[in-house]
């Protein structure tokens, strides 16, 4: 059981995480955030949709990862904190605030996070 959790873990976070970076490209394209706002918002959703579950996926095989060492269990833990804050922080500034500058900030903070 624990090796399906690792392997799920791994795979999911992986594959969640690449399709996540494919898609965040098009969030900067600006012909798509000026023209088409809808498919720029649908795809924000999906973008931060796969963010969350490749984190999920990452602290699943925080555990084992790279040989189980304490220091690389909280470089994941830290990494997943960076950049679940700073994404729940660009969507709060985008949701509520409605400042598109802290937004995109934001985002450009979780791209590198991530």
């Amino acid at each position: 059981l624990r090796r399906l959790k690792t392997f799920l873990g791994f795979s999911k976070g992986y594959n969640l995480i690449q399709s996540c970076g494919f898609l965040a490209v098009f969030q900067f394209v600006p012909a798509i955030r000026y023209k088409y706002i809808s498919i720029h918002r649908l795809n924000g959703f999906v973008v931060y949709t796969l963010l969350s579950l490749a984190i999920v996926g990452a602290l699943m095989i925080a555990r084992r990862a790279m040989g189980g060492v304490p220091s690389s269990q909280a470089a994941i833990v830290v990494m997943a904190a960076l950049s679940t804050t700073s994404a729940c922080l660009a969507w709060y500034n985008i949701r509520f605030r409605r400042r598109i500058d802290l937004h995109r900030r934001w985002n450009i903070r979780t791209a590198f996070y991530v």
